[in-house]
C-alpha cells in the first residue's frame, strides 16, 4: 500500500510597507495652510521647524533691522523674515531663512499664493537650542545649490558668524569684526553688536 503524502506549507501574507509619497513644493504650501507653517520641505518630506526662542528671535530682529534699513536707505532690494523659499520644486525643497535678502536687480511682484519662487542673493540662519550644525552647513549646501551667493551662520553660544561664499569655504566673524558684503556695499555691522 503506497501513501501519499502532502505537505502542506501555510505562507504568511506579507506587509509591504507603502511607499512614501513626496510632496512637490505646491502640495507643501497646501498643506502648511491646513497644519500651520512651522515645517519646511526637504527632498520632498516635511520636516518640522520650533519656533524660535526669545534670544533666537532678539537676535534674528536686530540683525534683520540692521540689514533692513541699510537696504531701504541704499535701495538694494528686499529683506525677507522667515520667508518659505522654493529651492526645488519636485521633489520639493522648501526652507525659510531666518533673513534674507534679495537684489532689486532681481525682484519680482510677490507671489498671491504660495512660497517665493525667487531665490535670495543672501540667506541668515541663527543657531537655536534645536539645531545641529551639520543640519545647518547642509542647509547652507542646499542654497548654494538653488543659486543662494551667500550664507550666514549666526551663532550666539559662540559669539560669531560664519560667512559662506561657497559650500565648503566659511570665514569666522568674532566680536571684534564686522560683518560685511559685497552683496550690501557699505553695510558694516559690528559682530559684537548682533549679540548686545
Amino acid at each position: 500500500m503506497e501513501l501519499n503524502i502532502m505537505a502542506t506549507t501555510t505562507i504568511a501574507p506579507t506587509t509591504a510597507k507603502p511607499e512614501k509619497r513626496l510632496m512637490s513644493a505646491a502640495e507643501f504650501y497646501d498643506y502648511c495652510c491646513l497644519h500651520g507653517f512651522n515645517y519646511e520641505l526637504v527632498k520632498g518630506e516635511v520636516r518640522e521647524v520650533s519656533p524660535a526662542g526669545r534670544t533666537h528671535g532678539r537676535i534674528i530682529a536686530r540683525l534683520g533691522s540692521r540689514i533692513q534699513t541699510h537696504v531701504e536707505t541704499q535701495r538694494l532690494g528686499e529683506v525677507n523674515i522667515d520667508v518659505g523659499y522654493i529651492l526645488e520644486t519636485d521633489p520639493g525643497y522648501v526652507r525659510a531663512p531666518d533673513i534674507a535678502f534679495i537684489s532689486a536687480a532681481r525682484l519680482t511682484p510677490p507671489e498671491k499664493r504660495g512660497f517665493a519662487a525667487l531665490i535670495p542673493d543672501l540667506a541668515v540662519e541663527v543657531v537655536s537650542p534645536t539645531d545641529s550644525y551639520g543640519d545647518l552647513v547642509e542647509k547652507a549646501g542646499q542654497y548654494f545649490e538653488a543659486g543662494v551667493k551667500e550664507v550666514w551662520i549666526v551663532n550666539d553660544s559662540t559669539k560669531s558668524v560664519e560667512v559662506f561664499h561657497t559650500p565648503d569655504e566659511a570665514r569666522i566673524l568674532h566680536a571684534s569684526d564686522a560683518l560685511e558684503t559685497p552683496l550690501l556695499p557699505g553695510l558694516r555691522i559690528p559682530v559684537d553688536e548682533i549679540f548686545a
